[in-house]
């Protein structure tokens, strides 16, 4: 339904888009819905082996969901398939963060290296 001529109840995506942009939540929801099953296909697809043990397509599209909802007043419709290829960058976006995130955990980049401070001595950091 990434077509702005298919309908969703009697709007069409273009409607929808228009809608959610100005702020309609229910507007955003349907079209997230609408879009859902092909977006995880896709995110499914390049989720690595190795991250699915951790992480899997929901956690990665509530993450895109988050900041859809949070960006859609920044989204510029050019074309049909527009909306769904801007979902889609934030989603294949998220999943690589989340990769890298987790390879720095496993590399222990998530330790900083604290230096104890003496009395009297000021801080550089």
């Amino acid at each position: 339904m990434s077509d702005c001529q298919d309908t969703f109840d009697g709007a069409s995506e273009h409607q929808l888009i228009a809608q959610a942009i100005s702020g309609d939540h229910v507007a955003l929801e349907r079209l997230l819905l609408a879009n859902y099953d092909r977006l995880a296909r896709s995110i499914g697809a390049k989720l690595p082996a190795s991250v699915q043990q951790v992480v899997d397509v929901d956690d990665i599209l509530q993450q895109t969901f988050l900041q859809v909802f949070r960006d859609i007043r920044s989204f510029e419709a050019r074309s049909g398939p527009s909306f769904f290829s801007w979902i889609k960058t934030i989603a294949e976006n998220r999943l690589l963060d989340t990769i890298k995130g987790l390879k720095r955990k496993k590399r222990g980049g998530d330790h900083h290296r604290v230096r104890k401070v003496k009395e009297g001595q000021s801080s550089s950091i």
